[in-house]
């Protein structure tokens, strides 16, 4: 490769302007006035924006050794490319004498400079270029970008020269520029080789950020490089960690590593069928050359816990790269039986609970503490025991009443009794006070009659206690108190009637009720008056009577009716009735009561009731036919002495009384 190394001017009192194609200037003009020089050079080709120092060296003739001009005055210091500058130069100043000179002008770019640099401490420049049989290629001078397309003028001394691809240094040299001279230094790829291995399969290697895999004797740029491992996802998922390491790679170099990861092994075996493994909150029901990070591990071997919850064991283990332990857990366990006569107790065994009485519970050697929870209102019982390998330890449980217990479950069981649906069943006398048969006769009106004798259940009741209705709260409830609400069904009774014998239904649809309840502070004792009004129905006691062979029956109402689309010679259709579907009523009652156990609380009750007359009378059942069917019209009642006047249990004032029962269902 032939370049254009320098240009030699000579100077006699004018020069004529000369080109310059490397950094030896592009051009400049030399006039000599008076007894000084003027230069007036030029910067040209050069990267725009950098900036550059202009050296410039004399010489009388080709004999004679170069000398760095020094007596300079104008710009020639930090001057950018593609301007012209003016430069004088007074040749006395520097001792020499006024004559012809050969002159030679360099441009140094700052870029290849080092931090040590000193104008004026430079005497002698060179020129370099460096070339490559390479394609796509370029270069780096001391680090920076070469961007010049000519030779480059430096400060005689030690360059590194590097050649790259894609922006990575693929080889450099040491260079020494020669004072005056050019050089062409020739720059070849330098790379080095690697192989890299890991001792774990399906693990992934990053070079520099790109996985590769394989890596066997492959090329690789020399300088500096990161390596990362990854492990495969299964050991990955064991908490075990990728790694990175920074290589260098020099010149030619053959780099191999092989790599592994710092993990060690753990064996678990156990005595015991059917065992389970917990690290770190990780269930594993076998664990053979389990690969763990270095460090220290609580393991817990659980028997069944399904079956025996809490039965466990507990080790701690240190792993270190490379360890490989392997343990055995030995089971060592006694068994606990608890006599228990009741059949809904719970128990706590150290930290575990069962719903049942524990009978042969294996449970490891050692300490433990037991709980037991009987059911109210039983105190509750605790201890501990001690077992030895295959003890069988029996324990027999004796539980006391707490009186706060006995008196908070009483209150409840009452509380319950207001509650409950079908939960007060009653044995009724019904009477009257008055005429036993209406008449006029003032003599008898006091006397008492027996209506009927029956059993009455209640329906369903929803009421507010004016206070949270909440049995597990209830026992706090401070008496007395009101209540008010609805029943639906409120009351079904099934009587006999005491002067035939025969059954009578008495019921009420639908009740509002307003009430106080009473109790003592022991829940023993019960106090109930409420006031009801009803709306309900009752049966004939009577429905039809016979009197000398002829038959009458009880008639409440004769009704007739005709449809719309009826025209006015189609009759009417004809009904009667006999019983009433409907009432109003009012009622009051009072009881008082005693606690009679689970079972509830047993009590006596009054109250009286009244209801509207019933209406109705009694008539020959012929007349009723020939009525019903157009013979005759509408019949008329019948007042005989064998006929009673009062044909249902409630009409107008009744009173009643019995015993009935509170179920805490």
């Amino acid at each position: 490769m032939n370049r254009q190394i320098s240009i030699i001017v000579y100077i006699f009192l004018l020069l004529a302007v000369l080109p310059v194609w490397a950094q030896e200037l592009t051009g400049f003009d030399v006039q000599r006035v008076n007894r000084r020089y003027e230069i007036t050079y030029r910067i040209d080709n050069f990267s725009w924006g950098d900036r550059f120092d202009v050296f410039f060296f004399a010489r009388p003739d080709e004999n004679s050794a170069w000398f760095k001009l020094r007596a300079l005055v104008g710009q020639y210091r930090n001057v950018e490319s593609s301007n012209s500058y003016k430069v004088l130069w007074e040749p006395i100043l520097d001792l020499k004498e006024n004559r012809s000179y050969q002159l030679r002008l360099f441009a140094v770019n700052h870029r290849y400079l080092g931090w040590d640099y000193d104008y004026n401490k430079i005497n002698e420049i060179g020129l370099a270029y460096p070339i490559s049989n390479l394609q796509g290629v370029s270069y780096l001078i001391n680090g920076a970008e070469l961007n010049s397309s000519v030779p480059v003028a430096l400060p005689v001394g030690s360059y590194e020269f590097s050649i790259t691809k894609d922006e990575v240094i693929r080889g450099y040299s040491e260079v020494d520029v020669l004072p005056f001279r050019y050089i062409e230094p020739e720059l070849e790829f330098q790379d080095g080789t690697i192989t890299l291995t890991c001792s774990e399969p399906g693990s992934t290697i990053k070079i520099d950020g790109k996985s590769q895999t394989p890596v066997e004797n492959m090329n690789i740029p020399i300088g500096i490089h990161q390596i990362e491992v990854i492990p495969p996802a299964d050991v990955k998922a064991l908490g075990i960690k990728s790694f990175t390491e920074t290589i260098h790679i020099d010149p030619f170099e053959n780099v191999v590593r092989e790599f592994s990861f710092p993990y060690g092994k753990l064996s678990l075996t156990s005595n015991e069928e059917n065992t389970e493994y917990w690290i770190n909150e990780t269930r594993y029901s076998k664990i053979h050359d389990l690969k763990l990070n270095p460090g220290t591990y609580i393991v817990t071997a659980k028997i069944n816990p399904t079956a025996n919850p809490g039965y466990q064991l507990e080790e701690t283990f240190i792993i270190v790269p490379g360890s490989d332990i392997k343990h055995n857990f030995e089971f060592k366990y006694g068994f606990i039986t608890f006599n228990d006569r009741f059949e809904t107790s719970s128990y706590q065994i150290d930290d575990n609970r069962y719903l049942t009485t524990p009978k042969d519970v294996k449970l490891l050697i050692g300490d433990h503490n037991y709980y037991v929870f009987p059911p109210s209102p039983y105190k509750n019982l605790s201890g501990s025991f001690h077992l030895e390998e295959g003890d069988h330890y029996s324990k027999t449980l004796i539980f006391v009443k707490d009186p706060d217990l006995v008196r908070q479950d009483q209150r409840q069981r009452f509380f319950r009794t207001t509650q409950v649906l079908l939960s007060h069943i009653e044995v009724v006398q019904i009477f009257r006070i008055g005429k036993a048969d209406d008449s006029e006769d003032t003599a008898s009106s006091n006397d008492y009659q027996s209506l009927a004798t029956g059993l009455s259940i209640n329906g369903m009741f929803a009421h507010s206690m004016h206070y949270k209705d909440d049995v597990a709260q209830s026992h706090l409830i401070k008496y007395p108190t009101t209540y008010w609400g609805l029943g639906l069904l409120d009351n079904f009774t099934a009587a006999i009637a005491q002067d035939n014998s025969k059954p009578v239904l008495c019921y009420d649809w639908v009740a509002g009720v307003f009430g106080v309840n009473m109790l003592n502070d022991r829940g023993t004792i019960f106090g109930n008056w409420e006031i009801k009004a009803t709306y309900g129905g009752q049966t004939l006691i009577h429905p039809s009577m016979k009197v000398n062979g002829v038959e009458y029956k009880y008639v409440r109402k004769f009704r007739e009716e005709k449809s719309e689309d009826a025209s006015e010679t189609d009759k009417p259709d004809r009904y009667i009735s006999t019983y009433s579907l409907g009432q109003v009523a009012m009622e009051s009652n009072l009881s008082i009561g005693i606690s009679s156990g689970k079972a509830g609380y047993l009590y006596l009750f009054g109250g009286a009731r009244y209801q509207g007359d019933f209406g109705g009378g009694w008539y020959r059942s012929d007349d009723i036919h020939n009525w019903d069917t157009f013979v005759s019209d509408k019949p008329s009642e019948v007042f005989l002495p064998e006929l009673p006047k009062r044909n249902v249990i409630y009409d107008r004032l009744t009173f009643k009384f019995g015993i009935g029962i509170r179920l805490p269902i």
